[in-house]
């Protein structure tokens, strides 16, 4: 996954695959929180 521009925010795509077997739908709402572990950010649902 990578960030994005949009408009004047940055956006988060989600693939597909993540999208169902997370059943998300627009509107839902989600965290993102960076583990101390990892200098990569996870996205907690």
């Amino acid at each position: 996954m990578r960030v994005s521009k949009w408009g004047n925010s940055l956006a988060v795509r989600l693939p597909t695959a993540v999208v169902d077997a997370l059943d998300l739908k627009e509107g839902d709402q989600i965290e993102i929180r960076q583990t101390p572990a990892s200098s990569a950010s996870r996205i907690c649902f």
